[in-house]
């Protein structure tokens, strides 16, 4: 309550200074100046000067002058390594290596401490995340009147982004929202908790700077196409909705198979038609679709068309794919093959083009050997 009665005398100096304009400090009411000063204010700071409150008034009064507010959520990329300091997916959307002072404001939210305590175990705890680990941060805008649904909006945008990173490149690792904060004053009366859990496994892949112009490429459809099926999934074309639901139901899954039996349905689901010979056809599609060269379409043919053939065997009982090096990189190749042909099907919906358009390029080009026409249409993406 001191610290309260000093900011309010502190913030009235500045206004009779005229440093400080508008609304009269006790339009604010007392509850939210003592959550202004509490959420502002860090006990490690010795010096809280005439030019910090100046900036709390300021972002007080924008607050109290704007219908909106902005929050910001952190989902831990855990296991992610790579030589990046900062990916600015877009306006909205980064992937970040933590500071320590990030890395501690982000603990310090989440457990609402300063400092780590000793359990009643007798273990310090560890902060997670620590610095030198990657975060993405997403940040939202929400009605102040729409306040109480804030839970929901944190969970909605988790989700996106989250969604949305799978997308942009392939290999595997844990995701979890692990904190949040205001962009600006917002008086909180309490916090909300992390609702996900984390998934096993590691990133495969190292976030260097051609991964990053990868992912920055990818990013605007895979966020907007996660936006679109986080509000209603059915605005998204089945093929590609079931295509992408697979993918991203694949990263929760147990076992190696399960995986694999994800990939194939979902390459079924956007290279397929009724009544094709499905271990022939798919493979050929897929390969004609994001193949470079005829030896790179040699070589996708046979991992799909392998595909099918533990898909069968495993459907039957008489064969498992093993969690070995070999088993992983097979996953891996095939999870890259599905993520270029999603893409790419992306890109002609842009184009306003259907599955079966696309498709009846596929077997033109098929027929033909002329990729020509297929490649101007449809922009294959490749990795």
């Amino acid at each position: 309550m001191v610290i309260t009665l000093d900011a309010c005398v502190e913030l009235k100096a500045l206004r009779d200074q005229g440093k400080a304009v508008g609304h009269d400090i006790g339009d604010l009411g007392a509850m939210f100046l003592g959550s202004l000063v509490k959420r502002y204010l860090s006990p490690l700071e010795a010096n809280f000067d005439q030019s910090r409150f100046q900036e709390i008034y300021d972002e007080s009064e924008n607050y109290i002058d704007s219908e909106f507010c902005k929050a910001r959520v952190f989902l831990h990329l855990r296991f992610l390594s790579g030589d990046i300091g900062t990916l600015e997916l877009d306006a909205k959307h980064s992937v970040i290596k933590l500071d320590e002072p990030t890395a501690r404001h982000i603990w310090s939210r989440s457990v609402m401490a300063d400092a780590p305590g000793m359990s009643s175990f007798g273990q310090f705890p560890v902060i997670i995340p620590s610095p030198e680990q990657f975060v993405l941060v997403g940040t939202f805008e929400f009605r102040k009147a729409d306040a109480r649904r804030l839970s929901l909006f944190l969970h909605s945008e988790a989700t996106r982004s989250s969604s949305a990173v799978r997308l942009v490149q392939p290999g595997s690792g844990p995701i979890k929202m692990i904190g949040y904060d205001h962009v600006g004053f917002f008086p909180e009366s309490g916090r909300f908790g992390s609702r996900e859990e984390y998934s096993k496994g590691k990133y495969a892949y190292t976030l260097n700077s051609s991964v990053a112009e990868r992912m920055k490429r990818l990013w605007p459809d895979a966020f907007e196409t996660s936006e679109e099926l986080e509000a209603d999934a059915e605005r998204v074309p089945t093929p590609i909705r079931l295509g992408i639901m697979r993918y991203l139901g694949s990263f929760a899954e147990k076992v190696a198979e399960d995986p694999l039996l994800d990939y194939v349905i979902a390459l079924e689901a956007v290279c397929g038609r009724e009544n094709d010979a499905v271990s022939y056809r798919i493979s050929l599609r897929a390969a004609t679709l994001i193949g470079r060269n005829s030896d790179e379409r040699e070589r996708l043919f046979k991992l799909v068309a392998k595909a099918y053939e533990q898909r069968s065997k495993i459907a039957h009982g008489s064969a498992e794919l093993a969690e070995s090096e070999s088993g992983e990189t097979f996953l891996l190749d095939l999870q890259a093959i599905l993520l270029r042909t999603i893409h790419t099907y992306l890109r002609a919906r842009r184009d306003s083009l259907n599955k079966q358009d696309v498709i009846s390029l596929l077997d033109s080009a098929i027929r033909t050997q002329d990729r020509t026409i297929l490649e101007s249409k449809t922009r294959p993406e490749f990795f």
